[in-house]
């Protein structure tokens, strides 16, 4: 993502029971994974990038939907940082510490997919608008990657989806219609693709590997 040198996401561990409720409270946690936003175990390189914020060689971070503040980055740490950039959509103190404020979209007011426990990747449909000039997250880093010189273009989730296809060989030889209502387990054969295809998409390389991103998922 964007040419960052560490990405990861925050943990939620809770009791589960393995039937409705899973320990793992990240509703993306796979697809989070497939994609290699987030850590093994996840939440593992977050002392990395304190570590990284302290001695100065992490100068930028990206935060998307995540309170750092409770997860060993207060205030003084953020301070260090010569650029935070922030995606939310609620108020905390990781977004008064930003030196950009973007307005991001909660999960009923966007398109995009998420994958299951059972590995069941499905479709999120947008339930309603976003607010004022609010808008999907993906929108606002394709947007950061035009204005970095990367030649990407990606107009709508369709394309986003499409590169992912390219670049996971999970996702080879599907879009958005082919998942359909009940969504597509992955892993599974599927006609006219072969397992483990898929073509290796390269990483914009515009953002210094002194920079990292925090995901929500």
């Amino acid at each position: 993502m964007l040419g960052a040198g560490l990405i990861d996401s925050v943990p939620r561990q809770e009791t589960g029971d393995e039937f409705l409720l899973s320990a793992d409270r990240n509703p993306n946690a796979a697809g989070a994974r497939l994609a290699g936003v987030e850590a093994d175990p996840p939440g593992s390189r977050l002392a990395e990038i304190v570590a990284g914020i302290e001695s100065g060689t992490i100068t930028t971070l990206i935060v998307h939907g995540e309170n750092l503040a409770q997860h060993g980055l207060d205030s003084a740490l953020l301070e260090k940082l010569e650029l935070l950039v922030v995606i939310d959509t609620l108020p905390n103190p990781v977004t008064e510490a930003a030196d950009f404020l973007l307005p991001g979209a909660t999960f009923a007011e966007k398109r995009g997919t998420f994958i299951n426990r059972q590995n069941r990747l499905q479709r999120l449909n947008q339930a309603i608008p976003s607010p004022g000039i609010a808008r999907p997250e993906w929108q606002t880093l394709a947007a950061l990657l035009r204005e970095l010189g990367d030649s990407s273009e990606y107009l709508t989730i369709e394309d986003v989806f499409a590169d992912m296809a390219r670049a996971l060989p999970g996702f080879a030889g599907l879009n958005l219609s082919k998942i359909g209502d009940a969504g597509v387990v992955i892993g599974e054969p599927r006609s006219g693709t072969t397992s483990g295809s898929g073509a290796a998409a390269e990483t914009p390389s515009d953002v210094a590997p002194d920079s990292s991103v925090v995901e929500k998922q």
